[in-house]
């Protein structure tokens, strides 16, 4: 009876590794937060890069809608100071894990515990994904908080400005997926989330911007098709 409830606990963890492995794979070729930058290491590595609290202002991303690979580049992550942490959904764990990958000794500062990059940090959402759902944006908000002092209002808030630097094809088809993650989000916090408001703002933002680029794109069209 113990082992019949043992295999369905573990097949009940693996169909909700495969919706975190999911998750992942989608905030991953996003682009766009001001706060934070993404890419997809592996099928079940996921880079998160937090900048040091000052530095976010300072840094001008590179213009890309996709995942941001040159997260891989040692040389950006020196020259930004950036802390990149590694989010793992293997198999062999049947759970994620979060390690400091590449450790900035002025953000790491803010964290309340020493951190070994071997060894999984202790945090409370992927302590408590075994018990109860976490979404992946639960782990991104709390590492936020954690590393950045004052913590932003807003974890998820979109940098605009970089929208605006994008061609209109690459932005039209960004702003689409970050209009996804932003309404999932929305739909699965809770109403007490101290940052719902403005997540519920820049969704109305994006929606607006995705409605006129999508005229500007259709009238683009348009005028380069010759009518017969």
């Amino acid at each position: 009876m113990l082992g019949s409830d043992l295999e369905k606990t573990l097949e009940k963890n693996t169909i909700r590794l495969i919706g975190f492995l999911q998750e992942c794979s989608l905030l991953g070729s996003l682009s766009g937060f001001r706060y934070f930058e993404v890419c997809m290491r592996s099928r079940e590595e996921l880079l998160l890069c937090i900048s040091p609290p000052g530095n976010v202002e300072q840094r001008k991303r590179p213009l890309t809608i996709m995942s941001s690979t040159y997260l891989l580049d040692e040389d950006y992550i020196d020259r930004h100071d950036c802390t990149v942490f590694m989010v793992t959904g293997y198999a062999v764990y049947n759970c994620p894990y979060i390690y400091a990958w590449k450790q900035s000794n002025q953000s790491l500062r803010y964290m309340t515990s020493p951190v070994e990059p071997d060894v999984p940090l202790r945090l409370e959402s992927t302590l408590s994904w075994n018990r109860k759902h976490v979404a992946l944006w639960e782990m991104v908000w709390e590492l936020l908080s954690r590393l950045t002092w004052p913590s932003p209002t807003n974890p998820f808030a979109i940098d605009f400005d970089y929208l605006d630097r994008l061609p209109l094809p690459q932005s039209l088809l960004l702003i689409g997926g970050l209009l996804d993650f932003l309404q999932t989000l929305w739909v699965q916090a809770e109403p007490q989330v101290s940052f719902i408001n403005q997540v519920f703002e820049d969704i109305q933002l994006l929606q607006q911007r995705h409605l006129q680029l999508m005229r500007d794109y259709t009238h683009k069209i348009n005028v380069a098709t010759p009518s017969t």
